[in-house]
């Protein structure tokens, strides 16, 4: 489905993506990890053409990334960004209309359709109630929550997610997730998230990306790839890994020293 060949880039004179190559599946669901600076953002961008690789090349469905318009883009992969904000006071179901319009003619108006879409999306992430609120008077995990409803009324078979549980409590963590399982699960959707909370990806993610200093250091099945050397080594910090009572998948425990 998605194939990254070679892909390179800078910011200026930095290096921030060093000659990645990797493929994703259809209906996978991929944790990419790593510490502050690992390049796992930029990458999120490259792949949805915020920003264009200056080496390489990526292709989605055996087509050249670059040769899809942005319409045709935004029908295959929804984004949903660390921070996203809105200049204008437009509504919480304004914000969710918006991820209608790669479905839209030029000018036309809201349908009938698109507002039952919308609907079910902010049902699905617990958030219709919010639906006549100005987005900007939101919390951060109720703006999350919102975007994430944009991104699913696009329709998209891809999910691209950046730190997408930042702002959000323990309780919406787990039921953002268990949302993109539901999805993952039910509708084949394919899942790319970073996030920064190990052992949220190890709980919900079937593989691993684990990237440092704009490399790939390991990729693979969660189990096998979240053991304590390659963690020890990604984040330089000791850690003890134990097995979720329930799931028996990892949990990732940083040791700590000199407590009273």
């Amino acid at each position: 489905m998605i194939q990254v060949n070679q892909i390179s880039f800078s910011y200026a004179d930095s290096p921030v993506i060093r000659e990645l190559s990797f493929s994703i599946e259809a209906g996978e669901f991929v944790g990419i990890i790593g510490p502050n600076g690992a390049g796992k953002s930029t990458l999120l961008k490259l792949l949805d053409r915020i920003l264009r690789p200056q080496h390489g090349s990526i292709e989605l469905n055996n087509k050249r990334l670059s040769q899809y318009n942005r319409r045709e883009l935004a029908r295959l992969i929804g984004f949903v960004q660390q921070d996203f904000s809105s200049a204008f006071n437009f509504s919480a179901l304004d914000i969710v209309l918006m991820g209608r319009f790669p479905h839209q003619k030029s000018f036309s108006f809201d349908s009938a359709q698109d507002l039952e879409i919308a609907r079910r999306v902010m049902i699905l992430t617990d958030c219709d109630y919010l639906r006549q609120r100005e987005f900007n008077t939101l919390s951060g995990g109720e703006r999350q929550r919102i975007v994430l409803s944009s991104a699913l009324a696009q329709e998209p078979k891809i999910l691209l997610l950046d730190e997408p549980t930042n702002a959000l409590d323990l309780k919406h963590q787990l039921h953002f997730y268990e949302i993109l399982s539901k999805l993952n699960h039910e509708r084949g959707m394919t899942i790319l998230t970073v996030t920064h909370d190990v052992n949220l990806a190890a709980q919900f993610c079937k593989r691993i990306i684990v990237m440092k200093n704009g490399e790939i250091l390991a990729d693979g099945k969660t189990s096998d790839v979240l053991n304590k050397e390659t963690l020890q080594g990604v984040y330089d910090t000791p850690l003890e890994i134990v097995r979720h009572p329930n799931s028996r998948l990892p949990v990732i425990l940083p040791e700590l020293k000199n407590r009273a």
